[in-house]
């Protein structure tokens, strides 16, 4: 609200010589009716702030809730009918048909926040219609632990970020790459810290939860028989309940598919090269971690790697700062919001030119045949010495 009538105002642009007395600007207008498909994980976070920025350029919107989280939806569309304007705003519970059936339709922009494979179904959905499409999707964001790094204040914040929301975060550090004389230290900090931050009873603690169905559960449950555990890999299958797990030597799917839980497995490296190598050669991360106090290697990464964010020495708190647009890059996503950056997702910055009636002579002079050497010669003075207005 403090922003938004800056934000709303017409974006003046440069001009040419045959613009000098016009006026060349861009107005920026709602897109239109809008579609945000929303995800379990944070279910009212990842409905209702895309539904702010498209709130505030102006649209109407139809947001479909996961049917992964019900309770979250109850209470949502509680108080979604009582204080929205249900005749620009709905909120749509339903399954994966009804996801299905609403991208038959035609939209403005279609906001999409959830699982890769999902997103590119939902991309040629909206390619049927020319849509254009936001896509807050996943991945595999790895950390890297340089060898100058202080491991413990390295390891208390990694097992933070993947023990929040028991590591069912798209941002979630989901791998650690860290030197071979570094491991066994980096291992014994993030027990220290676990119990710091969990107690030593972690089930029991209340800041840590569970996973969201069976299905995750057992997926998780099978991911940690692909390394050797040497901190956690308890579990309880009456609770969905699993121990944030630290694993070495890791192989399969834990190295290949996004874990999504609080399973987290450490690579060991003697080599830089060999790290930006691995990490370049997989699809672009939705995040890359470096936790490393060296300058000439903290430019090394954020150049090499291709990734939505690059965040140095911590994990997650990118997602704090509203001034940082957050969003992928390639399999990890397309377009980024919070902040102006939602507001800019739905709308369109339509190209201005305001002429004015007059001047006919000027225009007969720069635009209209015939085409003479004189023209010609005309033109190129102009151009030559012209110098743009902005």
């Amino acid at each position: 609200m403090q922003h938004l009538k800056t934000w709303m105002q017409d974006v003046s642009c440069a001009k040419d010589i045959a613009n000098t007395t016009d006026s060349v600007y861009l107005y920026p207008e709602p897109k239109g009716t809008v579609l945000i498909i929303g995800a379990w994980n944070y279910p009212i976070q990842l409905a209702i702030g895309p539904l702010i920025g498209a709130i505030a350029a102006g649209n109407c919107a139809i947001i479909k809730p996961s049917e992964m989280s019900p309770s979250s939806t109850v209470v949502m569309k509680r108080y979604f009918d009582q204080y929205m304007d249900q005749r620009c705003y709905r909120m749509i519970p339903g399954d994966a048909s009804l996801a299905k059936a609403l991208l038959e339709l035609q939209w403005d922009h279609v906001f999409f926040t959830g699982s890769s494979r999902i997103g590119k179904i939902v991309a040629v959905a909206a390619a049927q219609h020319l849509t254009p499409c936001t896509l807050e999707l996943g991945g595999k964001c790895p950390v890297i632990v340089a060898a100058d790094t202080n491991l413990t204040i390295a390891a208390k914040r990694i097992v933070w970020g993947k023990c929040v929301n028991a590591g069912q975060t798209c941002i979630a550090p989901d791998y650690v790459y860290c030197p071979k004389d570094k491991v066994e230290g980096l291992v014994k900090e993030m027990k220290v810290a676990l119990t710091e931050l969990y107690t030593d009873d972690i089930k029991s603690c209340e800041s840590f939860p569970r996973i969201i169905n069976s299905v995750h559960f057992e997926r998780l449950k099978s991911m940690m028989d692909h390394g050797t555990v040497v901190i956690g890999g308890e579990s309880d299958a009456s609770e969905r309940y699993i121990s944030p797990t630290v694993l070495t030597n890791p192989t399969g799917p834990l190295l290949e598919d996004e874990i999504f839980g609080p399973v987290l497995p450490i690579v060991e490296y003697t080599d830089m090269s060999d790290v930006l190598e691995q990490i370049t050669s997989k699809d672009k991360p939705l995040v890359c971690y470096l936790f490393s106090s060296n300058s000439k290697l903290i430019k090394r990464v954020r150049t090499t790697v291709s990734a939505g964010t690059f965040q140095v020495n911590d994990t997650l708190m990118h997602m704090v700062i509203p001034s940082l647009p957050f969003g992928g890059v390639g399999n990890s996503g397309m377009g980024k919001y919070h902040g102006k950056a939602s507001f800019d997702t739905f709308t369109h910055y339509k190209s201005v030119l305001h002429r004015s009636i007059g001047f006919e002579g000027v225009n007969a002079l720069l635009r209209y045949p015939p085409y003479t050497e004189q023209w010609k010669q005309d033109i190129m003075f102009k151009l030559c010495y012209y110098k743009p207005s902005t």
